[in-house]
């Protein structure tokens, strides 16, 4: 259609030679509007497009399986990589046992004088971990994470480099996280959709994570301050659970989870769009997840496993253990049937009693793909005397 009418225009001028003076220079000056016009509206549709051209990846948060993608390689800026690396090495220790969540952090002068803080923290006084680790789920703050960065790895330069080990073992091959600096700085980092669908899966792990990146706001330090949580899709869609939201410069960056009957999704959007239009994206790309794929259940919580382990000198002689966890895989509704997820056990043969209630005895081996996808423990449902006298 703009090639008829630029033809059209071209047309005109041939026949605007032939014009008087005066009557040719109008001609000439209309086709010029109209050239100008159908160049800056060009212009805008090409705008349009790159702004549409988001990526994005939505996957399935327990087996890792893409349930849709787009561009899902191309690299974005890090922002909220940082931060969410820094609360999953926390995270990390504090169930490893090296950190309590109630542990003072000592402020320094350097993060308490950040000028992008949003905690005003107080080099005076300490802060409990989990507090501060709160403030990053809910809030993003940039300053909660200097803090921690320097109190769980000593340094930030210590904790960088534990960050960069770790996205690596994640298998985020793409990623290169920004500097930790009190300075302002330009180098952002790189990741990517992919990438970042990897450390929230890591995150989800943790049940501390959902369980604070879903409040609407909390209370800092006792204080009138409440901070408001970032992520506008909390609250406002259905099952929306966290995760992240961060801007740099015109790109956006969104990471959020969302939990359905018993079944959850993670979804990142990146780009160079306004943030309404990333919201767009994710919450669209959640929907059509929980629209489109349905999820099946292969193994349930306390479910008793269809296999025995025999006790030597016990009360009993045979126990079944159960299944400390469920886990779930989604499936394209309607569609045909397809070879699902294996399950297979790793447990002893024989154990010797007493056995205590709830102690481990093995493991639940899940695989999709050649891949292992999940490693859910096995446990004893009673507990086991020694039969005899002795």
């Amino acid at each position: 259609m703009r090639r008829r009418v630029l033809t059209r225009a071209a047309d005109r001028a041939v026949a605007s030679l032939v014009m008087p003076q005066s009557k040719r220079t109008l001609c000439l000056l209309l086709i010029l509007v109209v050239a100008l016009t159908l160049a800056a509206g060009a212009g805008r549709a090409n705008a349009s497009d790159a702004e549409t051209e988001l990526a994005y990846i939505l996957v399935d948060a327990q087996g890792g399986t893409v349930l849709e993608e787009n561009l899902a390689d191309r690299e974005m800026p890090a922002a909220g990589t940082a931060r969410l690396l820094v609360a999953l090495l926390t995270l990390e220790q504090v169930h490893l046992d090296l950190f309590d969540i109630d542990d003072p952090v000592t402020i320094s002068t350097e993060v308490a004088a950040l000028e992008s803080g949003l905690l005003r923290l107080d080099p005076q006084r300490t802060y409990p971990l989990g507090e501060l680790l709160r403030a990053i789920l809910v809030a993003g703050a940039p300053d909660a994470t200097l803090a921690l960065a320097e109190g769980i790895c000593g340094s930030l330069a210590t904790c960088f480099e534990m960050m960069k080990r770790r996205a690596g073992l994640l298998g985020m091959k793409a990623t290169r996280p920004p500097p930790l600096t009190t300075a302002r700085g330009e180098d952002m980092g790189s990741t990517t959709p992919r990438d970042a669908a990897r450390l929230v899966r890591a995150l989800l792990a943790h049940p501390e994570t959902v369980r604070w990146s879903s409040l609407p706001g909390i209370p800092f330090a006792d204080g009138p301050v409440v901070l408001r949580n970032t992520n506008s899709l909390v609250g406002t869609i259905v099952g929306v659970d966290g995760l992240q939201v961060a801007r740099s410069g015109s790109n956006c960056n969104i990471m959020a989870t969302a939990k359905r009957r018993g079944s959850r999704v993670v979804a990142v959007v990146g780009g160079e769009a306004p943030l309404e239009r990333c919201y767009e994206r994710a919450a669209k790309l959640i929907e059509d997840g929980f629209r489109s794929f349905a999820s099946v259940e292969l193994v349930r919580e306390g479910e008793t496993l269809k296999v025995s382990i025999e006790v030597d000198g016990g009360t009993v002689e045979h126990i079944a253990p159960v299944a400390t966890r469920s886990f779930s895989y989604f499936q394209k509704r309607n569609a045909p049937p397809t070879e699902g997820p294996a399950l297979r056990y790793q447990l002893p043969l024989r154990i010797i009693a007493p056995i205590e209630r709830d102690a481990i005895v093995g493991e639940l081996i899940v695989e999709m793909g050649g891949r292992i996808v999940a490693v859910i423990p096995a446990r004893t449902p009673q507990r086991v005397g020694r039969s005899g006298l002795f």
